[in-house]
């Protein structure tokens, strides 16, 4: 078969998505073509344009066909032009649970039904099955997300920095296409003195999820009809809720999620102070006491599942659901007792901390049930929403639309302070800038990074590989991802901010 070039419509939107090989498309009758199929640059055969926007179509150039599909053959200069107008831009939801480990999530294999609504959101979904965070850290990775860029070219990296203006953030790029922007976020790490208020038409803090929906729909009831939206919201009820302070229980969830999967949890813990817990060496918890603690963990998580259940029924009410934009996903993990004396530790690079729940459902449930088990990255996410939306493209971004995927072998990257992080599966590159010492892990035969490739002996083996990576994170850190200044600033947070901070066991320029 002949392939033909052509300019393709957005799913959503009036600008061009750009040039992809053109392949067929699908006409349950003669003259009524219900699926335009693309083939990306990377190869893979993807839908051009939301099923039902191109109903009637004009086809310039020689086609044949038969009732179920329609190839378009290589004469030059074919054409495929809608006779519809591309429907209007979708709302846009984007969901942050924070600290929300990716295998305490029930689509990605967890035993215990943490996550039946975000499940079932799944089944409508795209969804990544190995996405990264680029850093275990609140502040720096929700700033990688609502800009697209790598921690060390938003440069945002303690509290005592602002975004640069030259940066835009998701909120700006999408106001100024006509969006209604609204965020709502769990004061402390998100406030507007770090630069994430920009762009916000309206931008609110909330303590709970339950006073986040009061938020949220208060919003919704005076937003602009005649706009889309964009709503991001950020959910802290996952987070531990003291480290320090002088009270049982590290993770809190209502009733009556706390006892939702451990029926004594609370006799279970009781007289082990969240202080207790964060000081004491982890062989004093037995095994019905780490067993209590991570189940008041998933009670968390199944208190903010049920939430988003209420919340995606009352977008169904007011008609936001069934042709919006949804995404969810999380800033990082969480240690668990995995790896240390703590059980509310991030902040490293290990894979319970980086890799992420992370799924899309476009309009319409379009591309529901595709699974991608590519790594993937919240630096990914902008560029696809981007394309989805057929805006223009920005280059100075590092990371690649979803909706095309990743080229092969293109590695990614997360970080923290002295860390510098480089996955190109199988391979995990950690490199500690302080003293130089170098991890190697094969992620598919040791996914608990237990073996470390380039201690001793096991060098010799595999030194060719490691310098090879070595040589291309050096390129990617030096070369590609050229950093954007961070102004510097005087700590701008009240002191109400600064003191909830210190209660959940953040120093002050920690996160």
């Amino acid at each position: 078969m002949g392939e033909s070039r052509a300019k393709i419509s957005p799913m959503w939107g009036t600008e061009s998505m750009g040039l992809h090989t053109l392949v067929g498309v699908a006409c349950p009758r003669w003259g009524q073509c219900e699926d335009l199929v693309r083939e990306s640059p990377s190869g893979r055969s993807l839908p051009a344009v939301r099923p039902g926007n191109m109903r009637a179509m004009v086809v310039r150039g020689n086609w044949s066909g038969s009732a179920s599909v329609a190839l378009l053959l290589g004469a030059c200069g074919t054409s495929v032009e809608p006779t519809q107008e591309p429907a209007p831009r979708p709302h846009i939801f984007l969901i942050s649970i924070d600290t929300l480990r990716q295998d305490h999530v029930g689509l990605y294999g967890y035993e215990r039904d943490t996550t039946p609504v975000i499940d079932e959101l799944a089944r409508s979904s795209m969804v990544f099955e190995r996405a990264y965070t680029t850093a275990s850290y609140t502040l720096i990775a929700h700033m990688s997300m609502l800009t697209g860029l790598y921690p060390r070219q938003h440069g945002v990296l303690t509290p005592r920095s602002v975004l640069s203006e030259q940066v835009p953030t998701l909120a700006e790029r999408l106001r100024e296409v006509g969006y209604y922007t609204m965020g709502f976020h769990f004061p402390g790490w998100l406030d507007p003195n770090y630069g994430f208020g920009r762009g916000y038409d309206h931008y609110e803090s909330h303590r709970t999820a339950e006073i986040a929906e009061q938020h949220l729909f208060a919003a919704l009831d005076k937003a602009p009809k005649d706009k889309p939206l964009f709503c991001f919201i950020h959910l802290f009820d996952v987070h531990n809720v003291a480290l320090v302070r002088e009270q049982e229980a590290l993770y809190e969830p209502p009733a009556p999620f706390d006892q939702w999967f451990v029926k004594d949890a609370h006799e279970q813990i009781a007289g082990m102070k969240a202080r207790w817990i964060w000081k004491k060496d982890g062989s004093a918890v037995n095994p019905s006491q780490h067993e209590a603690i991570v189940g008041m963990y998933d009670g968390g998580i199944r208190y903010v599942d049920t939430k988003l259940g209420e919340w995606i029924e009352d977008f169904r009410a007011r008609g936001l659901f069934e042709d919006s934009l949804f995404v969810v996903t999380s800033d990082h993990g969480e240690g668990l007792h995995q790896r240390t004396n703590t059980y509310g530790g991030h902040g490293g690079v290990f894979e319970e901390g980086l890799v992420v729940p992370f799924l899309v459902r476009f309009p319409g449930g379009h591309l529901g049930g595709e699974h991608v088990s590519e790594p993937v990255s919240h630096v990914d996410l902008l560029p696809t929403l981007l394309t989805a939306l057929g805006l223009s493209s920005d280059e100075r971004l590092p990371g690649f639309s979803l909706l095309e995927g990743r080229p092969e072998g293109e590695p990614l990257f997360a970080e923290r302070p002295g860390f510098d992080t480089m996955i190109q599966w199988p391979w995990k590159l950690v490199q500690r800038t302080e003293d130089n010492r170098n991890y190697l892990y094969n992620l598919a035969v040791d996914p608990l990074e237990g073996t470390n490739l380039v201690l001793g002996k096991r060098l010799v083996k595999n030194g060719q590989r490691f310098e090879s990576l070595l040589e291309l994170s050096k390129q990617s850190l030096e070369q590609r991802f050229q950093p954007e200044e961070a102004t510097p600033q005087t700590d701008g947070r009240s002191e109400e901010t600064r003191q909830l901070l210190r209660d959940l066991g953040y120093a002050d320029d920690s996160d």
